[in-house]
This record gives C-alpha cells, structure tokens and sequence, in this order.
C-alpha cells in the first residue's frame, strides 16, 4: 500500500530512540522526511547515521521540548530549512500523542481537545496507544526486578494476543497509516495497538 508519504517532512518528538526511533524508520520507508527531535543529541545523531546507512533522509534537531523557546526555534529551524510541516509525532511530552499507555482519560481528553480546535485549519489529530513495548526503556525497567525474565513472562501472560509484548515497528506502522494523506477522513481516533491488553485481558 502506497501511503504517500514521499516528500513529507513529519517532525518526531523523543525521536531518537524506543517507539520514536522506529516511527522515524518506518516514516523514511515510506520516503519521508523524519524530522528527529530530542535532546540527546548524541543518541539522535547515531540514529540519524543509522538510517542514511539505510538510505533514509533524515533531519536532527536537539530540542528541551520542556521549554518553549526551544520548541519555537525547532519550528523555525524547519520552517527556514525545509520549508514546510506534513505533520507531527507527538511521541514525547504530557499527554503524548503516542504513548497514553493503559489508555490515560487525560490523555484522551486532550486528544479530543486537540480535534475539535485544529479541525477548522484541516488538521487531523489521532492517539495511537500502547501498553508493554519492548523498548530499551522498558529492558531497564524489567532488570530492577530480582528475575527479569519471570516478570516478563508475568507481562506478557496478560497480553491476550500472542502473550507478547508489542515490537515498536508495530507502533510505527500504526503511526504512519495515521500520518498518510490517504486518511483524510480518520480524525479524533483513539487506537490501541497492544495485543487486546486494554480491552481483552480488563475485560476478561
């Protein structure tokens, strides 16, 4: 499926590694231009090489997103460079775009805020949400238990699907079919993307 995202310049924030880092990739494979912010600069530099390894163009752009100017001379810098925004990955920051895990009610609302204030520009909001994601994140978490390895299968037996942790290529690819032009009409959307965890394994 083409999603015709050539050309997009899609901006990630905590870009640079875990679920941000894979969204980066998968938005190169579709022939965007990931925009790489984060304030490790050391980390979104190596990614950055990574993926021109893989023929993927990307940008970096090290970034305090906690603080304002910083964020508004990020903006700058891609306006002045390349010219134009497709579109935004809130991947990092309060009430992430991506990243309400176990499905947060603030989270959601702001999503919903979010909708109904950008909709009269034509601008579309979508909550991708997660829950257990193998990232190098959470392989830290899981080694501050005693037996890493018995609390992840403890996770992972409450995953309905699979009894698996959900890989952040599964995220990414979620993400970008949110991203794609083609979905002109998916806005205000709430997708889970974790195995039935939220809704199965509650549920049950």
């Amino acid at each position: 499926m083409d999603l015709n995202l050539k050309g997009k310049v899609i901006l990630v924030t905590g870009g640079a590694g875990g679920i941000g880092a894979a969204i980066c990739r998968a938005c190169g494979q579709e022939l965007a231009v990931p925009v790489i912010l984060d304030r490790d600069a050391d980390a979104a530099h190596q990614l950055q090489s990574k993926l021109q390894g893989e023929g993927i163009t990307s940008e970096v752009i090290v970034v305090e997103l906690t603080e304002l100017s910083d964020v508004r001379t990020a903006i700058e810098t891609v306006g002045d460079k390349l010219r134009r925004i497709d579109g935004v990955v809130n991947n990092a920051g309060t009430n992430d775009g991506v990243g309400l895990e176990h499905g947060s009610p603030e989270g959601f609302a702001a999503s919903v805020e979010w909708t109904q204030e950008l909709s009269s520009y034509g601008i579309r909001v979508n909550a991708i949400v997660p829950a257990e994601v193998m990232t190098p994140q959470y392989e830290e978490w899981l080694k501050k238990f005693p037996d890493p390895a018995e609390k992840l299968r403890n996770v992972a037996s409450t995953i309905p699907l699979g009894h698996r942790l959900t890989d952040p290529s599964e995220i990414a690819s979620a993400v970008t079919f949110f991203l794609s032009p083609n979905q002109q009409s998916n806005t205000g959307q709430i997708h889970f993307v974790d195995g039935g965890y939220v809704h199965l394994d509650r549920g049950l």
